[in-house]
C-alpha cells in the first residue's frame, strides 16, 4: 500500500490453498481414465464373446441345413425349420452386437481408401431389392451421376450405414415400398469439414409404420432401445441398427436426420463428407 504521496507504507498478501481443488481434479482424471478403460474392456469382451458364440452357432446351422436336404417326415421337417429360423435370428443378433462393438476398435484414419460410391450403392440396391421383393415391397433407387467419380473415405462404414438404414426400412414396412436416393453435393469447407471437396446426401424413404415424435426425441438412436408397442416389437431385432448408423455417421463427421409420421412412413437423411482424389500431376 502507498500513501497519498506515493510512499510505501505496507504490503497486503493474499494466499489461497488450492490443495482440495487440485486433488479433486486429479481424482476426476483418474475416474475418467478408469471409465475409458472399463468401456474399452467391455467392448473387447463383447466382441470376443460374440465371435466365440458365432463359431458353434454356425456349426448348428450348418448341420440343420444339411438335415433340411434329407428325406424327413413332415413333423421332423418342421422341427428342423424351427431350428434353422431360430438359429438364423440368433446369428443376426450376434452379428449386430459384433458390428456395434467393432466400431471403436479401429481408428478412422486407418480406414481411408478411394472407392466408388456408386458401386457401394449399386451393391446395396442389388442385395436389398431381393429382400424387399420377398416381402412384396417395391424398391426404387436413384443414384446421381455425380457419384460416378471416386471419393476418399471409409468404405466399410458407408456400407454399414446404408445397410442398417435399408434393413430398418424393410423391417418396419409391410406394404408399399422403399426408396434409396443419393446425390453429390459439390463444394468444400463448411459443414463438410476442412479440406473436404464433396459431400454425399443419402435418403432412405419407406412407407412403413412410422415413428412417434416422443420416441424420436428420446430414444431413436439409443442402443438396445425399441418402441414398446406390439407392432414394432414383433419385427424382432435388438434395437442396434439405427444406433450403429448414428455412431458411424458421427465417426465420419456427418449428420443424420429423420422425418416421420406414425402410420405414414419415414425418411432418414444422411450427409457424409468426403475428400475427392487429388488430380494427377502434370
Amino acid at each position: 500500500m502507498r500513501s497519498a504521496k506515493g510512499n510505501l507504507i505496507g504490503i497486503i498478501s493474499l494466499a489461497l490453498d488450492i490443495t482440495a481443488q487440485a486433488q479433486a481434479a486429479a481424482s476426476l482424471r483418474r475416474s475418467r481414465d478408469m471409465a475409458e478403460q472399463l468401456s474399452q474392456a467391455k467392448s473387447e469382451f463383447m466382441a470376443t464373446i460374440s465371435h466365440e458364440l458365432r463359431t458353434p452357432l454356425n456349426g448348428i446351422l450348418g448341420m440343420a441345413q444339411l438335415l433340411e436336404m434329407m428325406e424327413l417326415g413332415g413333423e421332423e421337417m418342421e422341427f428342423v425349420r424351427v431350428i434353422v429360423e431360430s438359429g438364423t435370428l440368433l446369428l443376426g443378433i450376434i452379428n449386430a452386437i459384433v458390428g456395434y462393438t467393432e466400431i471403436d476398435a479401429t481408428r478412422p484414419e486407418d480406414c481411408l481408401e478411394e472407392f466408388s460410391f456408386a458401386e457401394v450403392l449399386a451393391l446395396a440396391a442389388d442385395r436389398y431389392d431381393h429382400v424387399a421383393r420377398q416381402k412384396g415391397l417395391t424398391f426404387d433407387v436413384a443414384i446421381d451421376d455425380g457419384l460416378m467419380e471416386t471419393l476418399t473415405g471409409d468404405r466399410r462404414a458407408v456400407e454399414k450405414i446404408i445397410a442398417n438404414l435399408l434393413d430398418n426400412a424393410i423391417r418396419f414396412t409391410d406394404a408399399g415400398g422403399i426408396r434409396l436416393a443419393a446425390r453429390r453435393e459439390l463444394g468444400g469447407g463448411g459443414d463438410a469439414g476442412v479440406g473436404t471437396e464433396a459431400a454425399v446426401l443419402i435418403d432412405v424413404t419407406d412407407s412403413g409404420v412410422g415413428i412417434s415424435p416422443e420416441f424420436i426425441e428420446k430414444h431413436l438412436y439409443s442402443p438396445f432401445k425399441q418402441a414398446e408397442n406390439a407392432i414394432v416389437r414383433k419385427r424382432g431385432g435388438v434395437g442396434l441398427g439405427l444406433a450403429v448408423a448414428k455412431k458411424l455417421v458421427d465417426r465420419l463427421q456427418g449428420s443424420i436426420d429423420v422425418v416421420s409420421r406414425e402410420g405414414e412412413g419415414s425418411t432418414f437423411s444422411v450427409r457424409l463428407p468426403f475428400r475427392a482424389p487429388s488430380p494427377p500431376a502434370l
